[in-house]
């Protein structure tokens, strides 16, 4: 029998207090068994227009994958698992046959392959092609997809930690690739990411090499090859890297996390292909896995970082000027080695998913951070919680701050063109407004007092 592993937003029965005055939280994670897992990640597999997440572990020197469909609430059950008789490292996503599905392409640790697995089928389903598999170097530790060679086709990138290089797999745009091309970086390479870090508009490489506690960059020439490695030293022991604008300067920076060391580096990135000197920055035991995401709603980039030692996930909160604050901390299930973000429940936050090696093999941690802070005649202290979202037909507004009156405060409802649907008095503080006779879809419920807009919120209306 499938289950459905459901998280509901209640604030007494799962005994959490939100902290209002705190920068970003979660809820505590739901943690479901599915095998050990060592690597996740989250898109919109059947096309339904709701989060889904695939994961892939081992047993036994077995792969599985197992896809679980997203509700849209936060939930997710089980929809296909299927087997490899090889052991697997990692998964993306894209599309490799130019089909609109998504495809799964997977990086196999020794067999030293990548195995591509394109989608055939839409709604409901989750069904996929029998694996093919592409030549690799030694040692396949993680991939990447991007356009190298710039004819509007993904092709991938593999970082092989027992030959020290990373191999380039040119996409035919039908599922299949070239052989591998092979370019020297530092020692055991274990992740890598692509970018644009000169400006040039063809996608670059940087790779975390996992014994030389380095990150090489190498620039792309826009036709499917790399000039050799720079390396920029970071923290000890590299697991994972990511790529993104930090200090909002236009130009790509970098960021590892760092098993050895228990923290991640920042690398800002000068526009030309070079970095500045590394920050770090702590967080739990043993990271290894860290992606960069806006988890607070302020517009600026903070990072996830999965700890695998400590059972938990930091969060750094940016600044938007490539530092970050000290790392807050989730507990996720045990030994958690990979993290994902996306929208579960279709509030508008960014959650948070994990990978974990232990039983309880995977993690998801509702983003419960409180939006629609607005100061009103001075009063920077109002906070305003509409949930839940999506609703069913009823929405809940509550009103954290005890000197704010709700006299001739009005409710609006308005769909996404501007049309007032509904609207109402604000009689308390907390107060149910009904909007059961409206269509599914999103609207914005929107707190009006003397003609002026105190906060407007987007919301789904789901029944």
């Amino acid at each position: 029998m499938k289950k459905t592993f459901q998280i509901i937003f209640l604030y007494i029965s799962l005994g959490f207090s939100l902290n209002l005055n705190s920068q970003v939280s979660f809820l505590p994670a739901v943690n479901f068994p599915n095998g050990p897992n060592i690597s996740i990640i989250t898109g919109d597999f059947n096309t339904d227009g709701k989060k889904d997440i695939v994961t892939v572990g081992n047993s036994g020197g077995i792969g599985n994958i197992k896809m679980f469909k997203g509700d849209g609430m936060g939930g997710f059950t089980l929809a296909r698992s299927l087997s490899s008789s090889i052991s697997i490292q990692s998964v993306i996503s894209a599309d490799f046959n130019n089909d609109g599905k998504p495809d799964l392409a997977t990086s196999n640790y020794p067999s030293n392959t990548i195995s591509v697995r394109c989608g055939t089928t839409s709604v409901p389903g989750f069904s996929f092609t029998a694996a093919a598999s592409f030549t690799t170097g030694g040692g396949t530790m993680a991939v990447i997809s991007g356009d190298f060679n710039n004819d509007a086709k993904p092709d991938l990138v593999s970082a092989n930690e027992n030959t020290n290089n990373i191999s380039i797999l040119i996409g035919n745009g039908l599922g299949s690739f070239s052989a591998s091309t092979e370019f020297s970086v530092g020692n055991y390479p274990r992740s890598l990411i692509g970018a644009d870090f000169n400006g040039d508009g063809k996608l670059d490489l940087a790779i975390g090499n996992y014994v030389s506690n380095n990150v090489s960059v190498l620039i792309g020439n826009g036709a499917g090859s790399f000039g050799s490695a720079t390396n920029f030293s970071v923290g000890s022991s590299p697991e994972s890297i990511s790529a993104a604008d930090f200090n909002g300067d236009g130009k790509q920076d970098l960021v590892t996390a760092n098993e050895g060391s228990n923290n991640v580096s920042v690398l800002l990135g000068d526009g030309l292909g070079g970095f500045g000197t590394v920050s770090n920055f702590s967080v739990g035991g043993y990271p290894k896995s860290v992606i960069s995401a806006d988890f607070n709603g302020d517009g600026k980039l903070d990072l996830a970082v999965a700890n695998s030692n400590s059972d938990n996930v930091s969060v750094l909160i940016g600044n938007g000027m490539g530092s970050f604050n000290t790392a807050i901390n989730f507990p996720t299930g045990k030994i958690p080695y990979s993290v994902t973000a996306g929208d579960f429940n279709l509030d508008g936050k960014n959650d948070l998913a994990t990978a974990n090696g232990g039983l309880d093999s995977s993690s998801v941690l509702l983003n419960a951070t409180f939006a629609g802070i607005e100061v009103l005649n001075g009063n920077s202290d109002l906070v305003v919680s509409i949930f839940p979202n999506p609703s069913n037909g009823v929405v809940n507004i509550e009103i954290y701050d005890k000197e704010f009156s709700n006299e001739d405060v009005e409710i609006k409802i308005e769909n996404v063109l501007g049309q007032e649907m509904k609207k109402g008095k604000l009689f308390s503080k907390k107060q149910q407004f009904n909007i059961s006779e409206l269509s599914d879809g999103i609207y914005y419920v929107q707190l009006v007092k003397e003609n002026q807009i105190i906060l407007t919120k987007k919301i789904v209306i789901q029944k």
